[in-house]
């Protein structure tokens, strides 16, 4: 099952209409006790009778909050088993040779287009199936890598989105780089 649309939008709705019943049964009580007060007896009671029912429509919408949040859990997307997707790691060698055909650097857009024309046959079966916002998982994959790139040398620091290989990335994005490894 997918992810549900609009749905901390509809959560925030439950919660404000249990708020707002809870202020109105409060105001009621508030009303009754001062019809009582001034010895107005069948208002106060016309009050309480309001009241009650209000809160067996409150033990509703507790009740309706407690069936979203079921909803919610039961459509939130499955996880790929790990076997069964690409680790980040993996992402690195295919990526820096992308940004070589690209000229050394490129945006993620760029690198993104070159990496499906040439890469997407390097990726586990799961790697295509969208996120929870639909995004494909290799296209998170890639925006998750560039960090750790640069950490490891194998991409340099550059402004503006620019993904920018290191004189280290070249040497690892040579073929024979993993036999040497």
């Amino acid at each position: 099952m997918s992810s549900i649309p609009n749905r901390q939008q509809v959560r925030r709705a439950i919660v404000a209409l249990e708020r707002e019943v809870k202020t109105s049964i409060r105001k009621l009580n508030q009303d009754a006790g001062s019809m009582l007060a001034k010895g107005r007896y069948d208002k106060a009671e016309d009050l309480v009778a309001t009241a009650k029912s209000l809160q067996e429509f409150q033990a509703k919408a507790k009740a309706l909050r407690t069936e979203w949040r079921a909803l919610r859990r039961a459509a939130r997307p499955v996880q790929p088993a790990k076997d069964k997707v690409t680790p980040l790691w993996e992402y690195y060698k295919p990526l820096l040779q992308c940004l070589q055909r690209l000229g050394g650097e490129a945006k993620r857009s760029q690198l993104e287009r070159d990496f499906e024309a040439h890469c997407l046959g390097l990726l586990k079966p799961d790697d295509s199936t969208p996120t929870s916002r639909g995004v494909p998982r290799w296209k998170k994959m890639i925006q998750r890598a560039r960090q750790p790139m640069i950490q490891e040398g194998l991409l340099e620091k550059a402004s503006g989105g620019v993904w920018c290989i290191s004189a280290g990335g070249k040497k690892a994005a040579t073929p024979d780089a993993q036999a040497k490894a």
